[in-house]
């Protein structure tokens, strides 16, 4: 599945089964890939969190999590670190 963002970049999250691209760590527990997985492709927080039947809260640490993980300031940052976005 291949979303686009608002700048014309494309997004190519793997799936949340596919589990290849973890190589090195800093590995994501399957959480935080599945938030962040949801979030590449234009879920806001409030609709993952539904989802999962957690709070929206308990979203934004998964995501917090992860982005210190893998050493990045933002969502489009941690995109480019795994490799779903290139940036410009």
């Amino acid at each position: 599945m291949t979303a686009v963002l608002s700048e014309g970049r494309r997004i190519n999250p793997p799936s949340v089964g596919d589990r290849s691209w973890f190589g090195q760590p800093p590995a994501l527990t399957r959480r935080e890939f599945e938030v962040l997985a949801a979030l590449a492709l234009g879920d806001t927080q409030k609709q993952v969190a539904a989802r999962q039947f957690v709070s929206q809260s308990t979203i934004h640490s998964h995501v917090e999590h992860a982005l210190r993980r893998l050493g990045v300031q933002s969502l489009v940052q941690a995109m480019n670190a795994l490799g779903w976005v290139r940036l410009p």
